[in-house]
């Protein structure tokens, strides 16, 4: 048992476990070494010795940057979908509100709620949180249409 651990290696040590490591301080501690020590935990996760660089740079390790930027562009629609998921809450259950309660996935939800938005707009979703409904008209505009 591993008693006041969230995660102890046992055995041989990867990168993952040195970035870990070295994200740690985010849970506790000063700002300064927390910052530091997840952007190097990024760095060492998402750049390699043998990544290109420009001539302007001299570690070659803008390429973590560019990497963790696509990671964050890629992930954030689906949290948005996904927290509209949790917001639709229909005053009679509709198919919609009966499909999200049967996802198991966050990804599930966000590709329900995605295909509603392509299909009928913002006014797929009732939402009767007043701080939320004035996003929802946003939503038309940015779902684009499914590749075939």
């Amino acid at each position: 048992m591993n008693e006041g651990h969230l995660y102890k290696v046992a055995g041989r040590r990867s990168r993952i476990d040195d970035a870990l490591e070295l994200a740690a301080a985010v849970n506790r501690g000063p700002l300064a070494p927390a910052v530091a020590g997840a952007w190097a935990a990024v760095e060492s996760l998402l750049s390699h010795p043998d990544d290109p660089k420009s001539e302007n740079e001299r570690s070659g390790k803008a390429v973590a940057a560019d990497r963790m930027a696509a990671i964050i562009a890629c992930s954030w629609p689906r949290a948005e979908l996904t927290a509209l998921a949790h917001w639709h809450k229909p005053r009679a259950a509709d198919e919609l509100a009966k499909n999200i309660a049967d996802c198991g996935m966050n990804q599930e939800r966000a590709r329900l709620v995605a295909d509603a938005l392509r299909e009928r707009g913002a006014g797929a979703l009732e939402v009767d949180d007043r701080a939320v409904r004035p996003v929802l008209p946003r939503h038309d505009c940015r779902v684009p249409p499914r590749a075939a």
